[in-house]
This record gives C-alpha cells, structure tokens and sequence, in this order.
C-alpha cells in the first residue's frame, strides 16, 4: 500500500511536534529538580533494573556512546548516577543510581503519571492501546526491524 508524499510528511511533522511538546512539558515540571526531560528519560531503565552497564545503555536508547558517554557525565555531575568500573570487566562502566535519585524517584514518578494521566483523560482506552501498537510498529520499522524501541 503506497501512501502519498503529504501524508507521509504530515506522520514526520507530528512525531516531531509530538516529541517536542512531551519533552518541554516535563522540563517545565522538572525545573525545581535540576534535572531535563532527556536526563529523566535516561535514569529510567536504571531505576528498572537497579544498574546498567554503560553499553546497555546506548543500546536502549540507540545512541553513540559519546552521546550517551556526555548525558551521563551531566546526571554524575548533578549528583543523579555514579558510574564504576565492572568488578569483572575493567573496561565496562556500570551505572548506579545515588540516594538524590533514589530519593527523587517519587517524585518524577508522580510528574509522568500526571502528564500520562492528562493525556489519558482526552483519549479513549481503544485510542491508547492503537495508538502504542502503532507506535511500535513505527518504531520496528524505523529502526529496521527490531522488536522494540
């Protein structure tokens, strides 16, 4: 099935303003806590797993480990991770969340709950469970073929 250029552009223009939008209203919420949207989006998984290698890292993300190398010296910085050597592979970085973070993590979870919350409100539950399926899709297809973003 071929779909027309406009469209095609329009899907484009409305994951960007989409994105742009989530990311700006989380800043605006997490401005007391010295802390971005991006950075909060990064201590997720390791808040879900405790510690992460830096690899794993990149990997979730799919992005370079400079990229990812610069987040995570800005959120050790900040006090939010500290990052040591693997006692079984010296030229792994784990990533340990600190007790600012831990401590935090109420707190940023209550913020998403509330964005996600109000955003729920205007959709249905079957517009929610299309909307995640698609996205998926978009995500598999986008990143060639893999099972999850």
């Amino acid at each position: 099935m071929k779909v027309d250029e406009e469209k095609i552009e329009a899907l484009g223009k409305y994951l960007s303003v989409a994105y742009k939008a989530f990311f700006s209203l989380l800043d605006e919420r997490l401005d007391a806590y010295e802390i971005g949207a991006e950075e909060l989006h990064l201590l997720i998984p390791i808040y879900k797993e405790g510690r992460l290698p830096q690899k794993t890292v990149c990997e979730i993300f799919h992005q370079d480990k400079a990229t990812i190398a610069r987040r995570l010296e800005q959120l050790e910085q900040k006090g939010f991770i500290r990052r040591e050597e693997d006692p079984k592979d010296r030229r792994r970085k784990l990533i340990y969340l600190t007790q600012k973070s831990e401590s935090k993590r109420p707190e940023f979870r209550k913020i998403l709950k509330a964005i996600e919350r109000n955003l729920r409100a205007e959709l249905s539950q079957e517009e929610v469970e299309t909307f995640l399926l698609i996205m998926k899709k978009i995500c598999r297809i986008l990143r060639t073929g893999e099972e999850e973003c």
